[in-house]
C-alpha cells in the first residue's frame, strides 16, 4: 500500500540520523546533511501530501495530524539546532534528542495515522498518493 513508503522513509531517515550521530565528531558533514534532507523530505511530503489526502477523504481535519505537524515542528528545531551546533559533543548529544523524538514519531505514524488511511482512504486517493510519492522518492 502507499503507507510502505512513507514507513521506507521512516527506516531510511533512521539510518541516516544514525550516520550522522557515528561521524559527529567529524568534520566532514555529508551523513549529517544526508540525514537533514531525508528528515525534511520526509515531513514535507507528509504535510503536502499524506495529511491533506486523509483530511480531505475523511472530511475532517484530523486532531492526529495536528498533533503530527506539531511534532515535525519540534524535529526541524532540533534539526536547527543539529545543524547550528558548533561542537561535536553538543552536535551528539541533540543528535540523541533528535533520534528520541523522531523514532517515537514515527512509531505513532506506523501505530496510529497508517492504519486509519488503510481503512479510510477511497482507492482513488490512495493511487493519487502513490502517484505522487512516486515523484518525491
Amino acid at each position: 500500500m502507499a503507507f510502505d513508503g512513507f514507513t521506507a522513509g521512516h527506516v531510511r531517515a533512521l539510518a541516516a540520523l544514525d550516520d550522522a550521530r557515528e561521524q559527529s565528531m567529524q568534520v566532514d558533514g555529508r551523513p549529517m546533511a544526508q540525514f537533514i534532507g531525508e528528515l525534511r523530505n520526509h515531513m514535507f511530503c507528509e504535510e503536502q501530501f499524506l495529511f491533506p489526502i486523509l483530511e480531505n477523504a475523511l472530511g475532517i481535519g484530523l486532531r492526529l495530524t495536528r498533533d503530527l505537524r506539531a511534532e515535525h515542528r519540534l524535529l526541524r528545531g532540533l534539526l536547527l539546532r543539529a545543524e547550528q551546533a558548533d561542537e561535536p559533543e553538543r552536535r551528539a548529544r541533540v543528535l540523541t534528542d533528535l533520534r528520541a523524538l523522531a523514532s517515537a514519531h514515527f512509531e505513532r505514524e506506523e501505530r496510529e495515522l497508517f492504519p486509519i488511511g488503510e481503512r479510510t482512504l477511497p482507492s482513488a486517493a490512495v493511487t493519487e498518493l502513490e502517484r505522487v510519492l512516486a515523484r518525491m522518492w
